[in-house]
């Protein structure tokens, strides 16, 4: 008889009957569920076993059944499904748009580079422009006054600030320009030996102001380093005021304060004239030897700074004119001439009447009855010379000849608002180092007026635009202040036209 064993109490009883005789266990539905189960199990598929190494030992182990891989291949179906459906539109855009981005960006760079080339024409012509007008690119502008060139440096100011320059454009200093309203107080503010008085102040030549030892009433800056001072005392007995001559360089006086001088007056080459008001008498003081002389006890006997180690003198009792070096020895040069037309030595010669002498009393270029206005002065060998009929011309040392035949001319500055044949700057009194002059053209076709260089020989080298205004004579640096009033701009040109291009 076949046997089985009961699922529950594990006892052997026939193989037909439906409950356990030992423990009533309905053995036929147990059966039936592990026959179910069973059947499931057999659904199962094993895919991959691994091997797992455990101390040695491999051991085989399922990793997944086809559930589980089956939603493993899900995920990776739609992971690529999107990855493909991403590189499509990549692949669309970069093929079917690429071109039209192209087309459009070509056609916005067409665009910029017609921009650029049309700033680029603009830019050209403004060059051509600031040629015209005599200024070029600039990184800084200014506008104001310029002031002349002395010892290589040149005040300027604006409506904020006073600077100081070099003959390089280089900014050497500046500061504060409200506490100087006025044009006349830099317009005699010339360097001389490193210091220029500038209104009441003294400035060395960085642009420093000089703090002085002493609190003087008055300070006057002469040249060559040297200083006219004055104190005034008032007190109980009365004021004193005494005047004296202070080395700068040396921190001491060269004249001491005296109160018996009441004026003193620099006459160059470290020269000056004093006046002892007791004794009504002047004296030419030498600051190099200490040592003064009198000349008499009026002032007109003194007709002209010392040039050259000399000084034009004319004695009023007996109308003679000498010359008197630095010593005080005297020479006549010219007899018999009261109220004589008297120049300034220079070049080895002076203008007395209508004649060029030396100091001997030569008698080198006579201009006898050709109506000379001005008294001529001869520099590098050449001297401007006006006459009564309104003409002018430079006359020549060496030749004794003039330049070029007389030219009309009217006297002018920037607002002369007339027509006029030929202008001539008033400020030219006498010709340049370099040998040249200011003069101002008109044109009668445009009714026009612009400033212009003239050489030695009458011919124009250069001429600046309408709307150039001039502010100063032509320096010892070749350089001219000027001001473009439309472009709202100050700096300096040379003769030739050369800008100087001012930084900071």
């Amino acid at each position: 008889m076949t046997k089985k064993t009961c699922p529950n109490c594990k006892a052997n009883i026939s193989a037909n009957v439906k409950f356990c005789p030992k423990c009533g266990e309905n053995v036929e539905k147990v059966e039936e569920k592990e026959k179910i189960t069973e059947n499931k199990k057999e659904e199962t598929i094993v895919v991959e076993d691994t091997k797992v190494e455990e101390n040695d030992n491999v051991v085989e182990k399922p990793i997944e059944n086809n559930k589980v891989k089956g939603k493993s291949h899900l995920k990776l179906i739609l992971v690529l499904g999107l990855i493909l459906i991403i590189v499509s539109g990549a692949l669309v855009w970069f093929f079917v748009f690429k071109d039209d981005d192209k087309k459009v960006n070509d056609k916005d760079n067409d665009i910029v580079d017609k921009e650029e080339n049309n700033d680029d024409e603009e830019n050209d012509n403004d060059d051509d422009d600031e040629k015209d007008d005599e200024i070029g690119s600039d990184k800084l502008n200014y506008y104001g006054n310029t002031y002349e060139f002395s010892e290589g440096v040149a005040w300027l100011k604006d409506s904020f600030y006073i600077y100081l320059i070099n003959d390089k454009g280089k900014v050497l200093n500046k500061y504060d320009g409200r506490i100087y309203d006025g044009y006349f107080d830099f317009e005699d503010s010339k360097f001389n030996d490193g210091y220029a008085m500038v209104g009441n102040d003294l400035y060395n030549s960085k642009g420093e102001k000089v703090k002085l030892e002493e609190d003087y009433t008055e300070i006057s800056y002469y040249g060559e380093g040297l200083l006219v001072v004055t104190i005034k005392d008032e007190n109980y007995k009365g004021t004193t005021i005494e005047k004296g001559i202070y080395d700068l360089n040396n921190k001491k006086y060269n004249l001491e304060l005296d109160d018996d001088i009441t004026n003193i007056t620099y006459l160059g080459d470290r020269m000056y004239l004093l006046y002892y008001g007791e004794d009504r008498e002047y004296y030419v003081y030498d600051s190099t030897t200490k040592k003064e002389f009198s000349i008499g006890a009026r002032f007109d006997v003194l007709k002209s700074d010392y040039k050259d180690g000399y000084i034009i003198y004319q004695d009023t009792n007996a109308y003679e004119i000498y010359s008197i070096d630095r010593d005080g020895n005297k020479k006549l040069i010219v007899g018999n001439s009261r109220h004589a037309q008297i120049g300034q030595y220079s070049d080895g010669l002076v203008f007395i009447n209508d004649a060029f002498y030396d100091l001997n009393g030569n008698k080198v270029i006579d201009l006898k009855d050709e109506g000379v206005k001005n008294n001529p002065m001869f520099i590098n060998g050449y001297a401007l010379v006006f006459f009564d009929t309104g003409y002018f011309t430079v006359l020549n040392k060496e030749t004794k000849e003039y330049m070029f035949e007389p030219k009309a001319y009217t006297d002018m500055d920037n607002t002369y608002n007339g027509s006029f044949e030929l202008g001539f700057y008033r400020k030219q009194t006498v010709i340049s180092n370099s040998g040249h002059l200011i003069v101002r053209l008109y044109d009668e076709s445009t009714k026009t007026k612009h400033w212009a260089i003239m050489d030695v020989n009458g011919d124009i080298v250069y001429e600046f635009s309408e709307a150039i205004n001039i502010n100063t004579v032509i320096s010892d640096n070749d350089y001219i202040g000027v001001s473009n009033n439309v472009k709202q701009e100050s700096y300096y040109v040379s003769t030739s036209g050369k800008k100087l291009e001012i930084v900071e």
